[in-house]
Formats: structure tokens, sequence, C-alpha cells
């Protein structure tokens, strides 16, 4: 079978050492000199910012970086992580496994060290309209222990005839996990998670249930990036159904070094990174810590509370 009868049979479909050495050791090396300074970043882990110097006794980002090719905070990661999801050998496998030519990476992370996933399909959180046209990579920038908390799958379940792939009734991220883990003991799902070395590539359907173990041992890192394309023009579910919005989330798109390839300045969570939002945050942080100034508010409230 080629890449793309694998990828459609499976749901998923591992490329080894796709990325060039010297594009990991780039990222590898910033990302390093990254965590060596003060800079806020945004995270996904919990939606807030934190500074890159907050790390683990061995020295690993407690914190995923949400979509660093979007926060100038980053510095030189930002570029090198760039240059590693634009690539052409993604853009080849992307264009064999969906017969398009042009793409854009509408969201992307990074992972120092597992955080831990829930299962799920991230067409509940974002696809393409019709659905399924959406593809994603994980991209392992370094050879993953198990100790380290895989990556893993749930081999042909975009198969399956789960509701909330289509339907999205349920409207809370927590209640939706709940859902996902009591439909996949109810059918015995088996997960698969596949020994993924420095430069492997894994991608995977939006309908195709996975995850990743949280760390086993502490002293393991699982340094690796995740990246979500769509071909140039797809209407997206919620934020692109109509042709203006297409439009204008294209008149947004940011050039690669790849001209297969493209970057979307616009988020598909609730994440907003711009230099307004970041000032308000700072705000809120510092009226906290401000006592009095505190105080004053939780007064104002009260009052509004009892008018």
């Amino acid at each position: 079978m080629n890449y793309k009868e694998i990828y459609n049979a499976n749901g998923y479909l591992i490329i080894k050492n796709l990325i060039k050495e010297e594009i990991i050791l780039n990222v590898l090396k910033s990302l390093e000199d990254f965590k060596k300074k003060r800079k806020y970043y945004y995270t996904q882990s919990n939606h807030t910012w934190v500074r890159s110097n907050k790390v683990t006794e061995h020295g690993f980002l407690i914190d995923s970086i949400q979509s660093p090719t979007k926060q100038k905070n980053c510095g030189d990661l930002k570029f090198t992580v760039e240059k590693a999801i634009s690539c052409k050998e993604i853009s080849d496998i992307l264009s064999e496994i969906s017969g398009f030519n042009k793409f854009v990476n509408w969201q992307n992370m990074l992972f120092d060290k597992s955080t831990g996933t829930l299962d799920h399909a991230d067409t509940w959180y974002l696809d393409t309209l019709p659905r399924g046209q959406m593809i994603a990579a994980w991209i392992s920038l370094e050879n993953i222990k198990d100790e380290a908390g895989r990556f893993f799958v749930y081999p042909k379940s975009h198969k399956l005839n789960i509701r909330e792939n289509i339907t999205k009734e349920i409207k809370d991220h927590y209640e939706y996990a709940k859902f996902i883990k009591k439909y996949i003991e109810d059918n015995r799902l088996k997960k698969y998670a596949p020994i993924l070395n420095k430069g492997d590539v894994l991608f995977w359907h939006p309908f195709t249930l996975h995850g990743s173990f949280n760390q086993k041992k502490n002293n393991f890192s699982r340094k690796s990036l995740t990246a979500h394309y769509h071909h140039v023009g797809a209407k997206r579910v919620d934020s692109a159904e109509s042709q203006k919005m297409v439009k204008k989330y294209m008149n947004k798109m940011r050039k690669s070094s790849n001209p297969a390839i493209y970057f979307d300045n616009s988020d598909p969570s609730d994440f907003k990174f711009t230099h307004i939002s970041f000032a308000k945050w700072l705000l809120k942080k510092f009226l906290y810590k401000n006592k009095d100034l505190r105080r004053a508010i939780m007064n104002r409230k009260i009052i509004e509370n009892k008018k």
C-alpha cells in the first residue's frame, strides 16, 4: 500500500527519519537557549503566561508552548520551529495523503516533556468543513523512551461512528473527556504507543482517537512538536464556515520558506496572542499582587452585588 492507503486504512501513518538532523538540532539548541532566558510565553497546558525558566529539577519546561510560531517572545525558537514544521518533507507527505498542493499550518505546539494528554479526537476542537480534511503531525525531536510518556493512537478509530465527531452536542471539555473515556471502555478499544525516534513523524486523521501518557520517570524528556494542517482555502468548523471568513484567514497567512506551506496568524483556541492580551494579563497580575487595590476591587464587587 502507498502512504495514502495506509493513512486511510489505519487513521494514522508513521514515516521514519523524515526530518533532517540539522533541522532538529537547530530546534533543540534554540529551545535550550530559550530556557536560559526569563521570557514570557503562552502555554497550552493551562492557558496562561509563564516564564521560560520555569523548569523541572531535570531542566525540562514544565509547560508546553502553544503555537511558538506565533510568539515573538520565543526568539530564535519561533523560527527554528517554523523551519521544522514547514519543511518540504512534511508538505510532500501532506500532498500525497490529501491530494492538495498548498497547506496552512493552523496550530502547533512544542513539548519539552510529556504533560499528558487525555484521549480525544481533534475534530471536537478544530477541523475543516466538511470535517475530516485536517491532518495532524507529531514530530519526534529525540528518541522517545517508554519512561518519557509516549504518544499513542487507537488504530482505525477514525472509522468508528462516534456521534461527537459530527454533532458536538457536548460543549464542556471535561464532559467530552468523560464521554470518550466511557466510549473506549464500552467498546474495548486498544491503544497503540509506537516507538518513535528522532526525526520520525506520525500523521493522523482528525477522527482518530489519540493522546499521550504522563512521564513515568521525571528524568526522561519527550521533546516533540505537534502541528495541524489543512489545504489552503478549506472552510473551518465554527471559525470560517463562510467564504468571506475563508478569505479573511487567507489574507492573514504568512509565507514560509517552503511555497507549499503557509502559517496562519489566527488561532482556533481561546488564546488570542496579541500585545493587548499580554498587557491585560500583566495588569491583572499587578492588581492581584497589590493588596490595597485588590481589596478595593472586592469591596466594589460586594457593593454592586448588594445593589
